[in-house]
This record gives structure tokens, C-alpha cells and sequence, in this order.
């Protein structure tokens, strides 16, 4: 097993699901799950592209399909995000490989009820500034991207409650400052219902 191990519980079936990568394979990566006795893949075994590092996301819609993004280093454009969805039998992807001209960083994966949303902190100049944090929305049909905060940022996480996501990013130049979107759509410009800044450390 290579990079960083994600586990997720499925809000259908309540079993335990976990993704990594497999270091023999280039970084691809499989899925299991534990049907209670057993541990099982789901799909085939490397079942993407190269992956670069820990650079990947996982996540569980409410219908419980499985989707993964992930740093594509054999896509047309190397070292954008691929989406992959799980959709009971096989592995498939969401649209294209590659769908953004960047280097993904720090990718992370949100399945709502009306889409997919994919975000990253990108490493390159390009299409969007180096240390953009750019977010993909996936309406059933077709990939839009944007970056939806003005600033650049060091970290970024994205989370989701099945209905709804939460992407938040720590600013690289003031480590204690942070700022948070929540959308609960796909299109390409979101709806901010909550964005913060914040100038001191937020302790629980």
C-alpha cells in the first residue's frame, strides 16, 4: 500500500469502505470494503490511472455509488484531476481524464444529490493561478471549473453531508486565517452561503 489511506462509511449500506493507493501499481488505486467478516475489493484492483503521491479523494453519495479523484499522470493533461464512479459492477469515468490543465494538489471529492464537486490547490501556472484552489462541478453531463476564492491558499479540504459540501481553505500567507464556501449545487458559480475570514486562531 502507497499514499494515504481514506476510509468512508456508505450512508446506504453502513458498511466500511477504504481507498489507496498501491505502490506496485504506479500509485493506482483500489477500494475495498468489509461485507462484516471479510475484507473485499470493489471492482477490479488498480483500477485508474498512475496516480501522483497522496494526491487523491474519496467519497460515498447517499445512493452509496463510490467516486474517486485523483492526480492523472497519464491523462492528456498530466497531473489533472480524473473522476472515477463505481457504478455497482465496474470502475467508469466521469466525463474525461485530466478534466482540468493543472497540477492537482491536496485533491478532494464531494458527492451530492445534484452532482459531483472535485476541488484542488492547483501547482502550476496556467489556466488558473499556481496555488488556486479550483473546484469542478459535475452536473450529469458536463464539467465546469472555477476558483471560487479571490485569494491563493496553502490547504484546502472539502467535505459533504450527501445533500450538501463545505470546501475550506487555510491562506498561505496567514496560516490562521481560513475561509468557507458551502454549495449545495453544481453549477459553475456557486452559491456562497457562509465565507469567513478570520484574524486569530480558531480553537474547539
Amino acid at each position: 500500500v502507497y499514499a494515504d489511506t481514506i476510509m468512508k462509511i456508505s450512508p446506504k449500506d453502513t458498511l466500511p469502505y477504504v481507498a489507496f493507493g498501491v505502490r506496485d501499481a504506479d500509485n493506482e488505486l483500489t477500494v475495498a470494503k468489509f461485507d462484516g467478516s471479510a475484507w473485499a475489493k470493489v471492482g477490479a484492483a488498480s483500477f485508474t490511472n498512475k496516480v501522483s503521491g497522496s494526491h487523491y479523494g474519496f467519497d460515498i453519495a447517499l445512493d452509496g455509488t463510490l467516486y474517486v479523484a485523483y492526480n492523472d499522470q497519464e491523462a492528456t493533461n498530466k497531473g489533472g484531476i480524473s473522476v472515477m464512479k463505481f457504478d455497482g459492477s465496474a470502475w467508469s469515468l466521469v466525463g474525461n481524464a485530466g478534466i482540468t490543465a493543472t497540477t492537482a494538489q491536496y485533491v478532494g471529492i464531494a458527492a451530492v444529490e445534484n452532482g459531483v464537486i472535485a476541488a484542488q490547490q492547483n501547482n502550476k501556472a496556467g489556466d488558473f493561478a499556481k496555488r488556486a484552489v479550483v473546484a469542478s462541478y459535475w452536473n450529469g453531463s458536463t464539467w465546469t471549473s472555477e476558483t471560487p476564492f479571490a485569494s491563493t491558499y496553502a490547504r484546502q479540504y472539502i467535505v459533504s453531508n450527501g445533500k450538501e459540501a463545505y470546501i475550506l481553505v487555510v491562506n498561505a500567507a496567514k496560516p490562521q486565517d481560513y475561509s468557507i464556501v458551502k454549495t449545495t449545487g453544481v453549477e459553475k458559480s456557486i452559491s456562497r452561503s457562509e465565507e469567513r475570514r478570520v484574524g486569530k486562531e480558531c480553537r474547539s
